[in-house]
């Protein structure tokens, strides 16, 4: 099955108001002085192509993650969309940013979460990975750690609340389907 993925996924309201969600998400490090995310999100319409997503403007107090920390969302995509795509595409990125800005240390100075979302063929953000670990561990942990956890998480998904689960324990037809999944949001 091959994914029916909108073009204009990035402008999505759904997929905006999920972003703002993780920006404020209160994790173990509390809840974030500035609720801002960035992402890259893949082009559903040609396959190479990103999009970035952010929701502020770079200046003084503001400043987008570290470069090793693109670098690495950059990667993981890459491998997730090339080895765990599941027929969707995954949002990778960052949220939680420092309150200053200097020389990137184990927690200090660095966007403090990183996040992937994947996004069935449909487009519809199904579930969420994430790591709170200091950024040198995430990075050190590599992408094919991360590769294994949505691996892991998907297989799980499919369990609960896979299109066929979702069909037989609700008898639901397609269109129903669709709607309980939209309302979850």
């Amino acid at each position: 099955m091959t994914a029916t993925l909108p073009n204009n996924l990035w402008n999505s309201p759904i997929i905006k108001q999920r972003l703002m969600m993780e920006a404020t998400f209160d994790g173990d490090r509390g809840i974030p002085k500035k609720p801002h995310f960035w992402v890259l999100v893949p082009r559903a319409d040609i396959k190479a192509g990103k999009v970035l997503l952010k929701n502020f403007d770079p200046n003084m107090l503001d400043r987008e993650p570290h470069p090793d920390q693109q670098a690495f969302a950059e990667r993981l995509q890459v491998a997730l969309m090339k080895e765990a795509h599941f027929n969707g595409l995954w949002i990778v990125g960052w949220t939680h940013p420092p309150s200053t800005y200097g020389i990137l240390t184990e927690q200090d100075n660095c966007w403090n979460r990183l996040i992937f979302i994947w996004l069935d063929r449909d487009g519809d953000p199904q579930y969420t990975l994430e790591s709170e670990l200091p950024v040198i561990n995430i990075i050190a942990h590599g992408k094919d750690y991360y590769v294994g956890l949505a691996h892991e998480a998907h297989d799980s998904w499919r369990e609960m609340y896979g299109e066929d689960v979702l069909k037989s324990d609700m008898m639901l037809r397609d269109d129903q389907q669709k709607k309980a999944v939209l309302e979850s949001l």
